[in-house]
């Protein structure tokens, strides 16, 4: 086996500080209605990024809420103090008494993107805590809280849909039920315990039918259609990539 954090980046999601007050008024997140109040230019809307809240993601599927992050990085903060976005400096200028962020009063406290944007790359996305993995693809350059940590990938031997089958199947329900913090019924995985998950060392072949499972699977739940079969089958194989043997499986299954 390998690591995890030897074969794919991890990072933990944005912090933006705040993301709105009261949980009504939105501050560096906001909704369709505020953002469209907001009257933005062309260039302030380039900023402007999809955002997934914890209730929109589940197992393989997301279900977007029309959130909006305003990605204000170390470089749009400095645009809007010189006022080369006028609508997004009156925005945030408005809630300057609100806002925590080290880079305040125009940029988020955290972007995650210093070498590479995260983000914006394939990815895989799960919620810092869990009863059970609830890992989902993301390709549509959607951006998370801090809530959320994001995988993408480093060796282009390891694919990222190979990990998703991995991580959300029985083996990694068992393994994150076993290494991870015990929060109430659930666990609290950190990126550092992401980074320790064990990866098998998979032929091209054997990645590709995790890959196509995970594919079916990913359309089935997109379609509101029962997956049961398909993830009974994902375990399976999973558990012979893992040479893992009958007590280990009826451990796992327990």
């Amino acid at each position: 086996y390998d690591n995890l954090g030897n074969l794919f980046n991890i990072s933990q999601g944005v912090v933006e500080a705040p993301d709105k007050i009261d949980k009504k008024i939105g501050v560096f997140i906001i909704n369709e209605e505020e953002l469209t109040n907001l009257k933005l230019t062309a260039k302030e809307n380039q900023v402007i990024k999809k955002y997934l809240n914890t209730s929109d993601t589940s197992k393989y599927k997301i279900d977007w809420n029309g959130q909006y992050l305003i990605f204000s990085d170390k470089i749009t903060r400095d645009k809007i103090a010189k006022n080369e976005f006028p609508n997004l400096k009156k925005h945030l200028d408005k809630y300057t008494d609100y806002i925590t962020s080290s880079n305040k009063p125009y940029g988020i406290h955290r972007d995650r993107s210093s070498k590479t944007n995260p983000f914006e790359q394939p990815k895989l996305i799960c919620k810092g805590m869990f009863k059970e993995p609830e890992f989902v693809y993301d390709d549509n350059s959607y951006y998370v809280g801090f809530s959320f940590s994001v995988i993408w990938q480093q060796d282009e031997n390891f694919d990222i849909k190979f990990l998703l089958g991995l991580l959300n199947s029985n083996f990694g329900k068992y393994w994150f039920t076993n290494n991870g913090k015990k929060r109430g019924v659930g666990v609290d995985i950190g990126v550092e315990k992401f980074r320790e998950f064990p990866i098998p060392k998979a032929t091209s072949k054997e990645q590709q039918k995790i890959i196509d499972l995970v594919n079916t699977i990913s359309e089935l739940k997109n379609q509101a259609k029962e997956t049961i079969k398909q993830e009974n089958e994902l375990n399976t194989f999973v558990n012979k990539i893992y040479k893992l043997t009958k007590q280990d499986i009826d451990l796992i299954n327990g």
